[in-house]
């Protein structure tokens, strides 16, 4: 951020008044930016996603200052170049961070509980969403010490335990395993020993998908995400889908993903997390539970309040 006022401080004082501003910030506030200014009403975000020649998507991020012209204007903008924009208000990590960033520190957090190996986990994801790539390779490639400030805006902005960032990922940021960028992370140059496989009842449960199924517990929470951001109003359905296909190469969007299980098993896996303390989310998004069938006998068993 302090980059940020040096920055948008010298712009707002050489531009001519009707410059738009834009940032391509993945996380911080694009409306504290705006405040640094004399134009808060011409400040916008355009976060672009990497490798941005490739990806196609474009946040298009409003404060409550922008001005619908700057926003109409910015979007046609994304247009022309190429992208594929959708509309954001500002918030922490927007959307495609704000769900795909939890959902590597849900995997992170797995493979610190000993669940599973790294491979398990990554192969697990790829083949309950089609991914092309796990979560634990993801992080790698996106830059741990990237991951981290991630959740920590997030859990600057919401102060929810969903949002506290895995201690694993401090500790490995703290020693310099930043993953691809430095050559070490959760995987380092490909000749390392396949890991043991861990041992102990909720490891075995895993592995024999007695209740527990290792693809569904990291798919399941970023459902729920969706699920809220949605029914806070914050981004349609189609906008979320959006971007998680365009910015982060998901095959389907997490509401594709939901149609394609029910929200039964969504929120059975959810319930069956929380038995096992394998997630801080207590009770699933109310949105998620409106889709329930209206009857006693489809609603879940579990310990939360899903009646």
């Amino acid at each position: 951020m302090d980059i940020k006022r040096d920055v948008f401080g010298d712009l707002d004082r050489i531009c001519p008044p009707g410059t738009i501003l834009a940032t391509n910030t993945s996380s911080l506030s694009v409306t504290e930016i705006a405040a640094l200014t004399d134009r808060p009403e011409k400040v916008v975000g355009l976060h672009f996603f990497n490798p941005a020649p490739v990806m196609k998507l474009a946040e298009v991020i409003t404060t409550v200052s922008t001005s619908a012209e700057t926003a109409d204007i910015v979007t046609e903008v994304a247009k022309r170049v190429g992208k594929t924009p959708i509309a954001v208000a500002d918030r922490g990590g927007f959307v495609a961070n704000a769900l795909l960033v939890p959902y590597i520190n849900d995997a992170v957090r797995l493979y610190e509980r000993r669940i599973a190996t790294r491979e398990e986990i990554d192969e697990s994801a790829k083949k309950a969403a089609g991914l092309p790539m796990g979560p634990l390779a993801l992080a790698d490639l996106v830059g741990l010490d990237v991951c981290l400030a991630v959740m920590d805006v997030l859990w600057d902005e919401f102060r929810d335990p969903r949002y506290a960032a895995s201690p694993l990922i401090r500790r490995m940021v703290a020693a310099g395993r930043l993953g691809r960028k430095t050559g070490q992370g959760f995987y380092g140059s490909g000749d390392e020993a396949p890991e043991p496989r861990p041992t102990g009842r909720l490891a075995e449960m895993v592995r024999e998908e007695e209740t527990l199924d290792l693809g569904e517990m990291l798919i399941a929470p970023q459902i729920d995400d969706a699920l809220r951001m949605v029914g806070d109003g914050y981004a349609s359905a189609k906008d979320v889908d959006t971007a998680m296909r365009f910015g982060c190469g998901y095959p389907k969007g997490p509401t594709e993903l939901l149609e394609e299980r029910g929200a039964e098993s969504v929120i059975t896996t959810l319930v069956a997390m929380a038995e096992y303390g394998l997630t801080t989310i207590a009770v699933p998004a109310p949105l998620l539970m409106d889709q329930l069938p209206d009857t006693e006998e489809s609603a879940p068993h579990g310990g939360c309040a899903c009646h």
